[in-house]
C-alpha cells in the first residue's frame, strides 16, 4: 500500500496531467475490445489498460514512457518458467548484466492480460504531441524500434507490430499483474536533467558499432571483401593462381609475400595495405624484413572460427555477383498510355523521356508531351512515379550520362508527336510548375483573361537550333483581336494602343516564374530561367496589337508586385522560356566565342603585318 509520502509525489508528478484508463468489454459473441467507461457492474473496478501517455488541462496529450510488448509464445524456450510465461527474474536479471542502461530506464513491467507475456515500459522524458516536438517524436518512434530489434535477438520474443508513442497497456496500478516498479525511473525522467532519448541511441549505436568488429574482417565493408582473399589464402582456403605457395588446408604455417604482391591478391591499394599490416589486428601476425617482403601467418584458435566464416561469405556474394550494378537504359515497344498497366508506369515514363531526348526534343518539350499524355493512363492521380514525372524526366536529360545517344534511323510514332489528340485531355499534373503544351502555351488559369483561341506556330529568334534538332518550331503566339465577355458586352476594345507614345508593361518575378501585366491582364507567363526582356518584348511585337508600338518593360516597385503574384501563380500554363525566348548563353559558349573572335582578329593583324612589311 502506498504510503502519504508516496501519494503526495504521486500527485505532485501527475499534477498538470491525468493517467488515460480503458476496461475491456465484450460482445455477445465474446470478442474483447477496449472502452473509456467500466462496464456495469464494474464502476469501481480497476481499470484493465493504462496509455502511455497522459492528457493535460489543456487537451494535448504528454509520453512519459515507450511500452513493449514482450509474446510468451514469440520467445526463446529459455525464457520460460514451467508454466509456460515468461520469466520475469532472469530477463531483468539479463538486462541488468548485459545492457545495464536499458534495465535502469524500465519503470513497469506488468503481466498480459493473457496471463504469459510482459508489458515493458521504458521512462524517456515528458514528451509533449505537438508540432515543435515533431522531430523528437521521430527519434522516440525510431528508439522504440531498435529496442524492438534489440529484444528480438536477445529471444525475449518482442512483438515487431506492437509500435507506436500511444500505446495501451495493462494497468500498473493493479497489484495482482503489477512485476516490477522502478518509481526512480520516472522521476530522473521527469526532472529532464539528460537526454534519455539521445543516450539510448548512443548506447545503441556502440552495441552496432561493437558487433561489426566482432563480427567484420575490417570495420570498412569496401575493404573486407579483399581482406577475405589474404584470411583465406593464408588458412589455405583460396588460390590467388599468381603461382604462389597455398598453405596447407588450416596448418598456421607462414607466407611470405611482397607489398605490390598482397595489393594483386586481394585488390587493395599498397598504401592501405602498409597502413594495415604494420598495425596488424590480434588475429594476424605480421613481420617485415627489408628485401624480403612481409611474412604473414594466421594463428589457429578461436579467431578462425570467426574468420573464416565471414570470409566465405563474403568471397560467395562476390562470386555471385550480388553487387548493385547500374541500370541498363534502352527503349523497347512503348505502349500507348492507355495500355499501360500499374506496374509499368515507371518504365513508361523513362523510356517516353529517352526517346524524346534521343529524337533532340528539349527537356521541356518532352516533359510537356508526357504530361499530356500521362493523363490518358488508367488511374494516373494515385501513381507516385505519375507525380513525381518532372523529377523522372529531368533525371534522364541532365543527371544520367549513360542515356546519351541518338536514334537517327528510328521515327518516332504518331501519337508521340501529335498532340492534337490529347490537348483537351484532363488537368495538368503539376499546375504550378507545369508547363503547357504547344497548343496551350498562353492559357491561363481562372481569373485571369485567357488570350488564345488557336495559337500560330513560328520561329522565334534564338531558337532555330532547337526547333532544327527536334524538327517543330515551337513558338506560340496570342490571339489577335481578342476581348474578355466583358469587354465584348460593354462594345469596346480590351486595349487602345498608341503608336507614337508606347506601352510600359509590367515584369514581376513570383516562384520561378516571370509575368508580364499589360495593366491588370496577364499576357504572358514564361519560366524566370533564360528570361530576358528584350526577347519578350520581341516576342510580344509579333501580336498585331503591338507590332507598331514602342513596348517598354519595368519592375514595379516590391511594395506594389503583391497584387499581380495572384494572377501569376494561377495561371496554370506556363512557356519554358528558353525555348520561347531563346536559351541564354553558356559561361562555356561565351569563351569559345571569344576565343574565336580573338583567334580571328590575331590572324587578321598577323596577315596585315606580313603584307606591309618591305621584302628583304
Amino acid at each position: 500500500m502506498a504510503t502519504v509520502q508516496e501519494a503526495n509525489s504521486e500527485s505532485s508528478y501527475h499534477r498538470s496531467g491525468r493517467y488515460q484508463f480503458r476496461y475491456w468489454h465484450f460482445d455477445d459473441q465474446g470478442q474483447r475490445f477496449a472502452l473509456s467507461h467500466a462496464p456495469k457492474g464494474r464502476a469501481s473496478a480497476i481499470p484493465d489498460l493504462i496509455n502511455t501517455a497522459y492528457r493535460n488541462a489543456g487537451g494535448s496529450k504528454t509520453i512519459y514512457g515507450i511500452a513493449f510488448d514482450l509474446d510468451a509464445h514469440r520467445a526463446a524456450p529459455r525464457w520460460l518458467d514451467g508454466g509456460g510465461c515468461l520469466d520475469w527474474p532472469s530477463i531483468l536479471d539479463e538486462l541488468t548484466k548485459k545492457h545495464p542502461h536499458i534495465a535502469h530506464q524500465v519503470s513497469h513491467a506488468v503481466r498480459s492480460t493473457g496471463g504469459k507475456g510482459v508489458a515493458l515500459v521504458l521512462a524517456i522524458n515528458p514528451l509533449p504531441i505537438i508540432a515543435s516536438t515533431a522531430s523528437n517524436q521521430r527519434a522516440a518512434q525510431n528508439l522504440q524500434s531498435r529496442l524492438i530489434n534489440l529484444f528480438v535477438a536477445m529471444g525475449l520474443g518482442a512483438d515487431p507490430g506492437a509500435r507506436g508513442l500511444e500505446r495501451d497497456y495493462p494497468n500498473f496500478q493493479n497489484a495482482d499483474r503489477l512485476l516490477y516498479e522502478n518509481r526512480l525511473a520516472l522521476r530522473r525522467a521527469e526532472q529532464g536533467r539528460e537526454a534519455i532519448i539521445t543516450r539510448l541511441h548512443a548506447y545503441l549505436n556502440e552495441l552496432a558499432r561493437q558487433e561489426r568488429r566482432d563480427t567484420r574482417i575490417y570495420p570498412d565493408a569496401r575493404a573486407e571483401t579483399g581482406l577475405a582473399k589474404l584470411v583465406e589464402w593464408l588458412l589455405g582456403c583460396y588460390d590467388p593462381g599468381l603461382g604462389l605457395r597455398v598453405p596447407s588446408y588450416l596448418s598456421g604455417s607462414e607466407v611470405w609475400a611482397s607489398t605490390k604482391t598482397l595489393a594483386t591478391v586481394t585488390g587493395l591499394s599498397s598504401k592501405f595495405l602498409i597502413k594495415f599490416l604494420q598495425h596488424p589486428p590480434a588475429w594476424l601476425e605480421v613481420d617485415y624484413a627489408k628485401g624480403e617482403g612481409w611474412r604473414l601467418r594466421i594463428p589457429l584458435g578461436r579467431a578462425v572460427q570467426r574468420l573464416l566464416p565471414r570470409a566465405e561469405m563474403l568471397l560467395a556474394s562476390a562470386a555471385a555477383g550480388t553487387a548493385p550494378h547500374k541500370p541498363l537504359f534502352s527503349i523497347g515497344v512503348i505502349k500507348e498510355p492507355h495500355l499501360v498497366g500499374d506496374d509499368e508506369r515507371n518504365a513508361w515514363l523513362t523510356s517516353m523521356a529517352l526517346a524524346y531526348k534521343w529524337h533532340g526534343f528539349s527537356c521541356e518539350e518532352a516533359l510537356a508531351k508526357i504530361q499530356l499524355r500521362l493523363q490518358v493512363m488508367p488511374d494516373y492521380e494515385c501513381s507516385r512515379n505519375c507525380r513525381q514525372v518532372r523529377s523522372i524526366v529531368r533525371a534522364i536529360f541532365k543527371n544520367v550520362p549513360e542515356t546519351a545517344g541518338r536514334f537517327a534511323s528510328r521515327q518516332l510514332p504518331t501519337w508521340m508527336t501529335d498532340d492534337q489528340n490529347f490537348a483537351g485531355i484532363g488537368k495538368r499534373t503539376s499546375p504550378r510548375r507545369g508547363f503547357a503544351p504547344e497548343e496551350e502555351l498562353f492559357g491561363c488559369g481562372e481569373g485571369v483573361s485567357g488570350l488564345m483561341s488557336q495559337p500560330k506556330l513560328v520561329a522565334n529568334p534564338g531558337s532555330s537550333d532547337r526547333g532544327a534538332r527536334s524538327g517543330e518550331i515551337v513558338v506560340g503566339l496570342f490571339d489577335q483581336g481578342f476581348q474578355s465577355p466583358a469587354e465584348q458586352s460593354a462594345g469596346i476594345s480590351r486595349i487602345t494602343l498608341a503608336a507614337a507614345g508606347g506601352v510600359s508593361l509590367v515584369a514581376v518575378r513570383w516562384r520561378q516564374r516571370v509575368g508580364i501585366f499589360d495593366g491588370d491582364d496577364l499576357i504572358l507567363c514564361v519560366t524566370k530561367r533564360h528570361y530576358r526582356a528584350s526577347a519578350a518584348i520581341a516576342l510580344l511585337k509579333t501580336r498585331s496589337e503591338y507590332a507598331e508600338t514602342n513596348l517598354r518593360v519595368y519592375t514595379p516597385h516590391l511594395k506594389r508586385q503583391a497584387q499581380y503574384r495572384p494572377a501569376i501563380e494561377a495561371c496554370q500554363h506556363v512557356l519554358a522560356a528558353d525555348v520561347a525566348l531563346g536559351g541564354k548563353k553558356t559561361y562555356a559558349v561565351k569563351i569559345m566565342e571569344w576565343t574565336a573572335s580573338k583567334g580571328a582578329k590575331e590572324s587578321v593583324e598577323e596577315s596585315t603585318v606580313i603584307a606591309l612589311d618591305p621584302p628583304f
